[in-house]
């Protein structure tokens, strides 16, 4: 005779109790336009007029309508153990995240991920930038956080993109449509993710959101404590201070 509890209704209504996974309700935090325009200066040694009024992070969170979590593949191998043939893990792969923008009249995400790219390479001298920047130089890698919420903007999953940088800008088309908007889509590229402690509010009781001073801070603090612990400690390190950050969450 079966279990009878795996068929009660209430059991179900208990295991859904939290509510299901709505893929519209999300938050994107990118670094601060002022931050991208400051290290692309740093880096051509002169001020550009595109990476002037570059948008903060509230308006970057705001227009960005789609997004993608990074795929964590494992790759493997086949081994004959016995006369039996298995897979082994010898290591892995992730995808990149690609990330999609309402675009205003003024065109400020695609002038600010061109910016970001200049910060990579200068095109006008053929320099290259280093990825982790230099003494008196910043690199163009940064960290990329993306956040899964609830009907009631409290945040139940988030992942930390460590060390994302853009790789890949669309290619825009024009047409005579009159109904069309335009969709500025970005491919990010990082060097690993972690999967963030969460279960906190957005902050609401101002037009803009408090990201400046959050889990930024936490990171940075987090990176200064890590120099030479080893990665299993990073890891844990870094996870616990951002799940005590309430600057940004509360």
């Amino acid at each position: 005779m079966g279990n009878n509890s795996i068929f009660n209704i209430d059991a179900m209504k208990g295991a859904l109790k939290d509510g299901l996974a709505r893929p519209n309700k999300f938050l994107v935090s990118l670094p601060a336009g002022n931050t991208i325009g400051n290290d692309n200066k740093t880096f051509k040694g002169r001020e550009s007029k595109v990476a002037n009024d570059l948008p903060n992070k509230p308006n970057l969170t705001w227009l960005c309508r789609s997004c993608s979590l990074p795929i964590n593949q494992m790759l493997t191998s086949e081994r004959l153990i016995g006369i039996k043939q298995e897979k082994i893990t010898y290591g892995y792969a992730q995808s990149d995240v690609i990330l999609s923008f309402y675009e205003p009249n003024s065109w400020p995400i695609r002038k600010y991920f061109q910016t970001w790219q200049d910060t990579q390479v200068n095109q006008d001298t053929q320099e290259l930038n280093f990825k982790y920047g230099t003494p008196g130089r910043p690199g163009y890698a940064k960290d990329v956080r993306i956040f899964a919420m609830d009907t009631t903007g409290k945040a139940t999953y988030g992942v930390l993109l460590i060390d994302a940088f853009p790789t890949t800008l669309n290619a825009q088309e024009f047409s005579n449509e009159n109904n069309g908007i335009v969709d500025t889509t970005v491919t990010l590229a990082y060097t690993r993710y972690q999967t963030l402690a969460v279960g906190y509010a957005p902050t609401t009781s101002s037009a803009d959101l408090d990201f400046e001073n959050g889990l930024d801070n936490f990171v940075k603090i987090q990176k200064k404590k890590a120099k030479g612990l080893a990665n299993a400690r990073l890891y844990r390190e870094r996870n616990d201070a951002t799940g005590l950050s309430t600057s940004t969450f509360t």
